[in-house]
């Protein structure tokens, strides 16, 4: 089983629209969307099914009062840190009062109250899904509003991407990586046996292909590079071959621009099933088989 990973460092440069038509081209694997922040393969993909019953996935703490036990004497209300809790204004009831979105559950009020009023449970942050689909399995999953266990959210979806490549004998991975270069894309390039980083010829394009490129050479993970919309500026996509010949980065594929690609997801489609003869479409075919030899 081969796990194949492609980021983009910054949004936009077309990176989700490629990895569907790459998974479409791929026989006997399966996909994950580890934008878990803002997934969006489902859209094109259309899950027909849900193989199975979608997971709750639990990470971190949250604190809750035991009001039997409360002795309002508002000592952990002054170690708060994240300012999450407060006293009750209501003259009745001064019993201290949690903001669920602030607290951190770092367990401070917890060790401060001294009758044990203070329970910690672990808290749900997001959801995990497992559907079938046209191209076959895809793994993505949703974090809820406001919490930051992304990067652990991302590792347990490979995870169980892992377990169903595993039992169904799958020969790829195909992982849709979030943009940027923070905990969510770490979480996605480890234990990548293949990294492609989609750019496009802007320089905005150009500065974050050069810090993802940098985050793939830190955890000396090999990397290749797709150019999008080659053809916009034709300056800065030589800077980019430039900047791959120098550091001896294997250039995959330049795909031309083509407004077809829009047209294709607006209809929940992959170029390659819009306009299957299009130069684009053989361009991407083209990518798919040089992947293969990686």
């Amino acid at each position: 089983m081969k796990q194949i990973t492609i980021i983009s460092g910054k949004g936009g440069t077309g990176k989700t629209s490629i990895t569907l038509a790459l998974w479409q081209t791929a026989k006997n694997s399966a996909a994950v969307d580890c934008d878990v922040d803002a997934s969006n393969m489902f859209l094109v993909a259309q899950p027909i099914e849900s193989k199975t019953p979608e997971q709750i996935f639990k990470s971190g703490f949250l604190a809750s009062i035991d009001k039997t036990k409360c002795i309002k004497c508002g000592k952990c209300v002054l170690k708060c840190g994240f300012e999450a809790m407060s006293i009750n204004s209501e003259p009745q009831n001064k019993f201290p009062v949690i903001n669920e979105i602030l607290c951190e559950g770092c367990g401070a009020c917890f060790l401060e109250c001294p009758e044990k009023a203070i329970i910690m449970s672990e808290k749900e942050t997001g959801k995990i899904f497992v559907s079938k689909t046209r191209f076959g399995t895809l793994i993505h999953a949703r974090l809820n509003t406001g919490d930051g266990s992304s990067g652990k959210l991302v590792a347990k979806v490979r995870q169980t991407a892992c377990e169903i490549a595993k039992n169904e004998k799958l020969e790829y991975i195909i992982n849709d990586g979030p943009p940027g270069i923070g905990c969510p894309a770490i979480a996605t390039l480890t234990g990548s046996n293949v990294v492609i980083i989609v750019t496009e010829p802007t320089p905005s394009g150009l500065h974050d292909m050069k810090r993802a490129a940098e985050l793939c050479s830190h955890f000396k993970i090999k990397y290749s590079i797709i150019i999008n919309k080659y053809d916009i500026n034709e300056f800065v996509s030589a800077q980019i071959e430039k900047y791959s010949a120098e550091q001896n980065i294997q250039i995959l594929g330049k795909i031309h621009y083509n407004q077809s690609f829009i047209s294709a997801l607006k209809q929940c489609r992959t170029i390659i099933e819009y306009a299957p003869d299009s130069k684009e479409a053989a361009e991407i075919k083209l990518i798919w088989s040089k992947i293969e030899l990686l």
